[in-house]
């Protein structure tokens, strides 16, 4: 019997990540492993046991885990706006006093934010891109060339139902049931910012700002491919919160 090649989720901060692990779980239940990397060697030893054992492997890792798999491996994610997602970052660790980083946040402001230390502020350096490639420093074009090889579906917040829609034609889901809050994330409008603060985050975010653009862009022309039923199905799917199964 054929198998389809493992789906490995790169679980991106602040981009739809937990809603998408509903959606997953939803669709493979016990087929579905959620990474812990702190403990990545006894997941390597599972994998190299029963390396048919999980269709999908879901989690905050990055490109790369597939050469310790013993199958076929393609990737998938979803990505958002590198803007929106250092703002929700910085809200994040502004409102957890256990977050190791809130210690440094003083006032709290997004001007606090983009001054901690350079140590720490690399954390959050194009963090999009380095996670989807498994490289520190990346630039944009090495990024981009890896999307277009490994990564067939590689989503957007503010498309997150055509992405779920791409997902279940190509892995073959049942019906899919959106929580309707998880398209309210995706219009969410953000708040109004400095042009400083602007330019202080373009500064942080540059390359993921123009992976960003080559996946929207990538995003929106297999959409204008779809069929008249196919865009009819995602309306609904906005409509209703219900995607029913892909007919072949």
């Amino acid at each position: 019997m054929k198998r389809h090649p493992i789906v490995l989720f790169v679980h991106i901060p602040k981009a739809a990540g937990t809603g998408a692990a509903v959606l997953f779980y939803e669709q493979y239940k016990e087929k579905l492993g959620v990474i812990d990397m702190n403990v990545w060697d006894r997941w390597q030893e599972r994998m190299r046991d029963a390396p048919y054992r999980f269709d999908c492997l879901f989690g905050h890792f990055s490109y790369g885990i597939h050469e310790d798999i013993a199958r076929a491996a393609e990737y998938t994610s979803v990505m958002r706006n590198p803007i929106d997602a250092i703002l929700s970052y910085h809200s994040f660790i502004v409102s957890k006093p256990d977050h190791p980083f809130h210690q440094f946040m003083g006032n709290g402001s997004l001007d606090q934010f983009l001054k901690l230390p350079p140590e720490l502020l690399f954390v959050f350096r194009n963090y999009q891109t380095t996670m989807l490639t498994g490289k520190l420093n990346a630039t944009a074009s090495e990024a981009i060339e890896l999307i277009g090889r490994k990564y067939p579906i590689l989503g957007t917040v503010e498309r997150l139902p055509e992405t779920i829609y791409f997902w279940q034609k190509r892995y073959g889901w049942g019906e899919v049931v959106m929580r309707m809050e998880e398209g309210k994330n995706a219009s969410e409008a953000p708040r109004k910012l400095s042009l400083a603060e602007i330019r202080g985050i373009e500064e942080l975010v540059r390359v993921d700002l123009d992976v960003y653009a080559f996946v929207r862009s990538r995003l929106a022309q297999m959409i204008i491919a779809l069929s008249s039923g196919e865009k009819a199905a995602i309306r609904e799917l906005k409509e209703t919160g219900r995607l029913s199964p892909f007919l072949h």
